[in-house]
């Protein structure tokens, strides 16, 4: 076998240096899936298909960046973007699933929607690192949604921190820390990987965020606008131009992408005569 491989159950699996979102990014938000790709993106096409938006549903080679940026086959349009999900299966766990997408802020509720769609465990986790205070979120279903739990620190709708729980705890949980004194500490990123260790995934690995397998990728030509001409490329909630400098549609005259720790700086500067 090669020196750069490894085997994790009888498969191939790339252990040269990769992009690990959850220890790299400010801001995240993603879910796993206890089952494969082809029918979580499925799940996924039918919801949105109901919803009678135009979508399109294709495999393509694994790239995370898949998740921030327009499609290729898709000309960079000045003012909107499409909506897309990107699938795959980790190398450290075949025949689950991982889903990103573009739309951060809409992952949480097409995951409650698959939940109820699918038998297996789902879990949903986002972050805000940055903020002040910082924001955290854990969703955990079960059996076609009949177990819902959800942790929470953020801004309630007056504005103010808080801290939210909302169904029946799980085993895999340390209650205890819901009763500390400090919001900040009810709530974290150790916990939430702990969280996610004991339910059989290891986000903490660089190889989670890998795959030797091609990646369900769907797009929506007509959700996701956002208005922000000149600035293709750069999501105004601070996600979508993350290490991606490839695969981004190129920025306009007047505007200057940099890429510095891990997030884009923009700069607006005169178009050049």
């Amino acid at each position: 076998m090669d020196q750069n491989q490894s085997s994790v159950c009888g498969r191939k699996m790339k252990t040269e240096s990769v992009m690990n979102p959850f220890l790299s990014y400010d801001e995240l938000y993603f879910a796993v899936f206890d089952g494969p790709p082809s029918s979580i993106s499925q799940i996924t096409v039918d919801l949105l298909l109901s919803a009678s938006l135009s979508v399109h549903r294709t495999q393509v080679e694994f790239d995370i960046r898949y998740s921030y940026v327009m499609h290729p086959k898709r000309p960079p349009h000045p003012s909107w973007r499409s909506s897309q999900f990107l699938f795959w299966e980790p190398t450290t766990r075949p025949g689950c699933t991982v889903m990103m997408s573009n739309v951060a802020r809409s992952d949480q509720p097409y995951v409650g929607y698959i939940a109820t769609h699918f038998e297996g465990r789902v879990a949903f986790a986002a972050f805000h690192r940055d903020l002040d205070p910082p924001t955290f979120y854990f969703d955990y279903y079960d059996d076609f949604g009949k177990t819902k739990r959800n942790v929470a620190i953020g801004q309630e709708d007056n504005g103010k921190w808080g801290f939210f729980v909302g169904g029946e705890i799980q085993s895999f949980e340390e209650p205890s820390n819901y009763r500390k004194r400090r919001i900040a500490d009810r709530l974290n990123q150790d916990l939430i990987q702990r969280y996610f260790d004991r339910i059989g995934f290891d986000i903490s690995a660089d190889e989670f965020w890998d795959s030797t397998s091609k990646a369900w990728l769907i797009w929506d030509d007509r959700s996701g606008r956002r208005s922000h001409p000149g600035r293709e490329g750069v999501d105004p909630y601070g996600t979508f131009a993350r290490w991606l400098p490839e695969l981004e549609p190129p920025p306009q005259a007047g505007v200057t992408i940099r890429y510095q720790g891990g997030r884009a700086q923009v700069t607006h500067r005169p178009p050049k005569k």
